[in-house]
């Protein structure tokens, strides 16, 4: 269904008169992961999910091409015959995953209940939000948000935790995102994303955003 509604935008006229084509992969795996939720609950709250069959679905993101859905091994035989696959292709271990075309049984288009939807309350809210952003949201100043402004990025890569095998694996990662917060706090820097991958465990920080000072441009200089 995906891929029939990207079809429309094969050839997208663009004002200056060019065309230009947009398209999708997809790439499917299946089992088993674990949801971590990490971070101080007075800066921010982090959700991830880390497992072996995220490293799959990385794994067969990187073979699939424009217009392709392909799918893990392990999700290939959970279909059975009802897959049409109509090409395989081997990664550098000698692997092999499936291109499907469609499936032989026809599927539901919405296989899960709708969710109620609630009314959340600030306590629920705040820990998940940046304090200076929930500032600015709780005093009306939510469209204010977009700006332009100087700012330093920093990526970190780490490793040490087992998040498949180790039952300790998310107090690790608490403990240290935590700590990581405590130090950027003291130096006006944001911890914004935690990605956890095939290629590893990284953090994306940013420095000037969305926190600023006014002697940010004399402070570097020293």
């Amino acid at each position: 269904m995906m891929q029939r509604a990207m079809a429309r935008f094969g050839g997208v006229a663009l004002p200056s008169g060019g065309i230009v084509t947009l398209a999708l992969k997809a790439a499917i795996s299946s089992g088993t992961v674990r949801r971590l939720v990490v971070g101080d609950p007075t800066i921010q709250r982090i959700d991830v999910l880390a497992g072996a069959a995220l490293d799959r679905v990385a794994a067969v993101e990187h073979l699939a091409r424009r217009a392709d859905v392909m799918l893990s091994p392990d999700s290939a035989h959970a279909l059975g015959e009802s897959a049409l696959i109509v090409e395989w292709r081997a990664d550098a271990e000698g692997m092999y995953f499936p291109v499907i075309g469609g499936l032989m049984e026809p599927v539901a288009t919405a296989p899960w209940p709708r969710l109620a939807l609630g009314v959340l309350r600030a306590d629920q809210l705040r820990p998940w939000l940046l304090p200076d952003v929930y500032a600015r949201i709780e005093s009306g100043q939510g469209e204010l948000l977009p700006e332009l402004r100087p700012a330093v990025a920093l990526f970190l890569r780490f490793d040490g935790i087992a998040y498949e095998d180790d039952p300790l694996a998310e107090d690790k990662l608490d403990r240290y995102i935590r700590w990581v917060q405590s130090v950027l706090a003291r130096y006006g820097g944001t911890l914004i994303q935690l990605s956890i991958g095939d290629k590893g465990s990284y953090l994306y920080v940013a420095f000037g955003a969305p926190t600023v000072h006014e002697d940010d441009a004399r402070t570097s200089g020293c």
